[in-house]
């Protein structure tokens, strides 16, 4: 497919199309895709681990409940608690890139930021924006964590069952 082709992207979105647009948009929506997809091996100085996005958001940040991205640049910019701060998009992904990737932050003003920017807003279409412009705000697709006593051997069998996919076997 050469420049300015469309490539149909699989899996379910809340929009009915999931063919990004032709031209310059496009491009950049498939790249950013493209970014996601292969986030070790098209960005080694950013991104220290083997993971890549989509290791953690899964059916390409489109599944419910597997850290779907679908509306998240919609919830942007957002006051978080971990930072203390309101924060934008970007410093959203380069929260991901340092802590999820064991990485750097990537520069805010680069094409790969812009490009992984606009897959996020492409995957966005249809969602409301500014239902999520209140203090801290909640992922809507992951689960809140129950608070238990402490117990090492209970936490590494959650750990195993359902972080080590994401976070590897070492977190």
């Amino acid at each position: 497919a050469g420049r300015g082709a469309t490539t149909p992207l699989p899996h379910s979105h809340t929009a009915a199309d999931t063919t990004p647009p032709f031209g310059a948009l496009g491009v950049s929506v498939r790249r950013g895709r493209a970014l996601f997809a292969a986030t070790h091996d098209s960005l080694p100085r950013y991104a220290a681990s083997a993971l890549r996005c989509f290791s953690c958001h899964l059916d390409e940040g489109r599944r419910a409940g597997g850290l779907s991205l679908v509306g998240a640049y919609t919830r942007f910019p957002q006051y978080r608690a971990r930072r203390a701060r309101v924060d934008l998009i970007e410093d959203r992904v380069n929260d991901c890139f340092v802590r999820s990737m064991n990485g750097r932050a990537i520069p805010v003003s680069g094409s790969d930021m812009r490009d992984i920017v606009t897959y996020l807003a492409w995957l966005s279409r249809g969602v409301t924006v500014g239902e999520a412009m209140g203090d801290t705000v909640q992922s809507r697709s992951v689960q809140a964590l129950a608070t238990l006593d402490a117990d090492t051997a209970r936490g590494a069998a959650v750990f195993t069952a359902s972080c080590a996919r994401c976070h590897g076997a070492s977190g």
